[in-house]
């Protein structure tokens, strides 16, 4: 019985190890895995295909739109809408070709990009890669592309290249080259871009037009560049030259100039400050164009030597709380970011004396001024103007505040006035009292008697200047002279009367008018009894004033 009870339980529990189980399970893993890769691999490959079928289809459009157009579209026309593209671009072609496998549902184009597709892009695109221009990327043609996706079973970029390039020199040459200055160093350039341009070639050359050895090269991938590490102040010329992403180059563009920023030297101008010209003096310069700032050095020789050096300076710069007779050198220089310009010429100004107080204008005699002034500080010495109404004769190098001027004019109106000086450098002029010089009497007043003969005549008159001859009636002249001082004239005056040898009985009186200058008078001589008598005078006169009235006394008889 417990051996038969042993047998029977081998029998019953006899079945499939859990070992085994887990064989089964392993090799029925492996195969359905060997079948979905497969499958994968088959859906890949199929799409593979149609994509390669797509993209055969795009090429053909596309040389069909370039045997049209003797261009290929440009990237922004291949990236828009899928109704667009099979309407103007590349028109009848079935729009699902634009449709990628792998495209979500909604889109109607999958040629997304205008770069270079890498294996690494998140989506099942086409990329439409152009010349590399401009004109291409956002114009509206390019020269040649290339046809770009991803081969999904091998993780490798497919391409496919345009059949045909268009030579760029098909595009137009630029004749629109524009030169602008931008600072001292640098030019900036602009042209219309060239359709199918990749780059351009830019050249200059230094004060000629002449491009045999370019002073410079350049290449710009747009239609704009700026030229720099250019020299101060000089003039370049400029010509550029479109370039294909093939290398295709086009002709080159018009010759164009342009003169960096110069920065030219200002001009100092020094002199005293107008309202304070005895303690400041100011350097003024006009503004230089292209300088952002100024430097000014004052210094009190004319080789600077320690020199005050003041940056950012303004005109004009006023030194100040100087002594009367200080000298200062001024020299002033432009500055640019980077640059500076030529120190200007020196030059120097000098504060002035104050002006002096001129409060009399004296005079001891009626020939002279003494014209009489206040000390002005700082002041070396003074000059001196005067006139008659006028200031036409100076005096110069005056120490002491006064001068006595001699030799004037009886009579006359003088004016004067009067400077400070220190050195080459002088006050604002002060006029000095005027003075009228007075009139002085005449000196060496003499007279004398003169004897002339007349024809003998029923009516005799008084013939001056006559020869002497026979005849019964003489004239009998009396000459009158005197002396006046400059600006006076002498006048003299005559009476003439008949009297007896004893100047008596006293008749036929003549009271002759004041007469200008020394002069003769005359009259008929006498006859039998009776006698000429004369009485005269003699004075100095200036305009109507007449002065020193001086008596000769009495002379006769003749």
């Amino acid at each position: 019985m417990f051996v038969w009870y042993n047998i029977s339980m081998r029998r019953i529990s006899r079945g499939f190890t859990i070992i085994e189980l887990l064989v089964v399970i392993s090799v029925i893993g492996i195969l359905a895995t060997i079948t979905i890769i497969g499958f994968n691999r088959f859906q890949a490959d199929s799409r593979d295909k149609q994509r390669t079928a797509q993209a055969t289809v795009i090429t053909e459009a596309l040389e069909k739109y370039y045997d049209k157009n003797g261009e290929y579209p440009s990237c922004s026309a291949m990236t828009g809408a899928g109704s667009n593209i099979v309407d103007t671009v590349l028109i009848g072609t079935d729009p699902q070709v634009l449709v990628s496998p792998q495209a979500t549902a909604n889109k109607t184009n999958s040629i997304d990009l205008c770069t270079t597709l890498v294996n690494t892009f998140p989506t099942d695109s086409f990329a439409y890669v152009g010349d590399g221009s401009d004109t291409c990327s956002t114009g509206n043609s390019c020269l040649s592309y290339s046809l770009q996706y991803k081969e999904e079973s091998s993780n490798t970029i497919k391409s496919i290249t345009s059949r045909r390039t268009t030579d760029i020199l098909t595009s137009g040459n630029i004749s629109n080259l524009a030169a602008t200055p931008f600072s001292f160093s640098q030019v900036n350039l602009s042209w219309d871009g060239i359709s199918g341009a990749a780059s351009y070639n830019v050249q200059w050359r230094i004060n000629t037009n002449n491009f045999t050895t370019p002073t410079g090269t350049a290449t710009s991938t747009t239609a704009t560049t700026s030229v720099t590490g250019l020299a101060l102040g000089t003039l370049y010329f400029f010509r550029v030259q479109p370039v294909s992403s093939t290398g295709a180059l086009g002709g080159w563009s018009n010759i164009v100039s342009a003169t960096t920023f110069t920065l030219d030297t200002p001009t100092c101008t020094a002199i005293p400050v107008p309202a304070q010209p005895v303690s400041q003096l100011q350097c003024s310069w006009d503004s230089v164009a292209n300088a952002t700032s100024y430097t000014l050095n004052f210094a009190d020789n004319a080789l600077f030597t320690s020199p005050t050096v003041v940056t950012n300076a303004t005109s004009p710069h006023i030194v100040s709380g100087l002594a009367a007779g200080s000298t200062r050198f001024f020299r002033v220089q432009a500055v640019a970011v980077g640059f500076t310009s030529g120190w200007s010429a020196t030059v120097s100004a000098t504060t002035v004396p104050n002006p002096p107080v001129c409060s009399a204008t004296a005079g001891s005699s009626n020939t002279q001024i003494v014209p009489d002034w206040d000390f002005s500080a700082g002041a070396t010495s003074y000059t001196v103007q005067y006139g008659p109404n006028n200031y036409a004769t100076s005096i110069s190098s005056i120490v002491p505040t006064v001068v006595t001027i001699n030799g004037l004019n009886n009579g006359t109106l003088y004016t004067s006035r009067v400077r400070a000086d220190v050195g080459a450098v002088s006050s604002a002029w002060t006029n000095c009292p005027n003075r009228t010089t007075g009139i002085d009497g005449p000196t060496g007043a003499t007279w004398s008697v003169q004897g002339y003969a007349v024809r003998n005549s029923g009516n005799v008159t008084w013939m001056p200047g006559e020869y002497p001859g026979p005849g019964n009636w003489w004239s009998v002249g009396m000459f009158i002279n005197g002396n006046c001082s400059p600006g006076a004239t002498v006048v003299t005056r005559l009476y003439a009367y008949y009297a007896y040898s004893n100047n008596s009985s006293q008749n036929n009186g003549v009271l002759l008018d004041w007469s200008w200058g020394a002069q003769e008078r005359y009259m008929v001589g006498g006859t039998d009894s009776w006698y000429v008598w004369w009485q005269g005078w003699v004075a100095c006169q200036v305009g109507g004033t007449r002065v020193g009235d001086t008596y000769l006394g009495n002379a006769g008889g003749y």
